[in-house]
């Protein structure tokens, strides 16, 4: 019998390896997706544009396979790993911050095409960087959960100090910027509450919230954001609910419970509003993202579990740029998916109830009827984790 080398046993593994990666590579770079959320004949709400993965996103980048090959490391070919937040400014620059080795945030540049990172040395170094936020002049603001403090880089990725320390933060997981007010928020999940400080100066003003589940109290608060009136909406992950508090930080309402149905949560995650004043919250449990009216009311959902283009696994943050564009963070898939929202009128005054979900042996893949523009319900989802699963996740959670 002949004996298998099994240094070219190895070297023709390798080689299969690299030609699979390459051939995806390509197909990812060449792919079109139809994916439209609701899908036909009903009017698009939303459309798959493209999704970010790495350096091989772009023609010429490189891919995988140099990794692979030893041309690069993972970190140098800016391949996603575990991506937790993304945030655009809405002319190009799309940034997803990865808390595996080494921590950072990569940068995606749509218009040069290519992808740099910053935060991996100096001052600047991350250790676990998760919520982000950006402010008009192009600044960006990072969580460090580990470190206990909100790091500020210069839109070329230059550190300019720091929000927060270990005396006022315990793990802060998301922030976000209300530039007409000065005001930086950040999620204190460690905390149970809600920091507010001073862009000018770093100052701490207020504090919003505390534990509890009553209203205005919060339970492992996991994402933030802020509107145009200076409103901030909370995702209160387990009181599964999100709240809203005034510019002031007064409470002003609370929406959601725990649950399998549409218009519930099980791992309520990241939280964004569009233009038209929708409120858009990503669910891990589900691998979705649900869109609600301003009171509350569910409208239609987005994705549900697998990796097809659409889909998700282990949703996370969330963000809409100026643009409209829906950003989804896919963390299980490694990427992050951009969608295109299209506007529509303001929902009816009283939408039906939202109808019985789909069965287990339903497709995942969002489905409507004309819910937007005309308050139905919509369904399409996933079918999401016991109630029970999400009552006994109850520790800290943890990216």
């Amino acid at each position: 019998m002949r004996s298998t080398d099994p240094r070219r046993a190895h070297r023709l593994l390798r080689l299969s390896v690299l030609c699979v990666a390459a051939l995806a590579a390509c197909a990812h770079r060449q792919q079109k997706y139809d994916v439209v959320i609701p899908p036909p004949p009903e009017p698009a709400r939303y459309r798959l544009e493209f999704m970010y993965s790495g350096s091989n996103d772009y023609e010429g980048g490189s891919s995988a396979a140099d990794a692979l090959l030893g041309k690069k490391s993972a970190a140098e070919s800016h391949n996603l790993f575990k991506p937790f937040s993304a945030v655009s400014d809405g002319k190009g620059l799309v940034y997803v911050s990865d808390t595996a080795k080494p921590p950072r945030v990569e940068v995606f540049d749509d218009v040069k095409k290519q992808v740099r990172m910053i935060g991996t040395e100096g001052e600047g170094r991350l250790v676990l960087p998760l919520g982000m936020a950006l402010d008009p002049a192009g600044d960006l603001y990072v969580a460090d959960a580990k470190l206990r403090t909100v790091f500020h880089f210069d839109p070329g990725g230059a550190f300019k100090g720091t929000f927060g320390s270990k005396d006022t933060l315990e793990r802060p997981t998301a922030v976000a910027v209300d530039a007409p007010r000065g005001l930086l928020y950040v999620c204190d999940t460690g905390g149970h509450r809600i920091q507010v400080y001073t862009l000018a100066d770093a100052k701490l003003l207020r504090t919003i919230g505390k534990r509890g589940n009553g209203p205005g109290e919060l339970n492992y608060p996991e994402g933030l954001t802020v509107g145009s009136d200076g409103r901030v909406y909370v995702v209160d992950a387990l009181n599964f609910r999100y709240q809203v508090f005034d510019a002031d930080g007064k409470f002003v309402a609370t929406h959601g419970q725990i649950g399998q149905e549409p218009g519930s949560f099980a791992r309520p995650k990241g939280i964004a509003l569009d233009s038209d004043g929708h409120v858009y919250v990503s669910d891990a449990a589900f691998c979705n993202v649900q869109v609600f009216d301003d009171q509350g009311r569910l409208l239609i959902w987005i994705g549900g579990p697998g990796a097809a283009p659409g889909q998700f696994q282990l949703t996370e943050g969330i963000f809409i740029d100026s643009a409209d564009r829906l950003f989804v963070v896919d963390q299980m898939n490694k990427r992050v998916q951009r969608f295109r929202y299209f506007g529509e009128k303001k929902p009816a005054a009283s939408p039906p109830p939202v109808a019985t979900p789909p069965t287990a042996a339903a497709p995942a893949a969002a489905v409507s009827t004309a819910a937007v523009s005309t308050g139905a319900s919509t369904a399409g989802a996933s079918t999401a984790a016991p109630a029970a699963a999400a009552q006994a996740s109850a520790p800290t959670p943890k990216p």
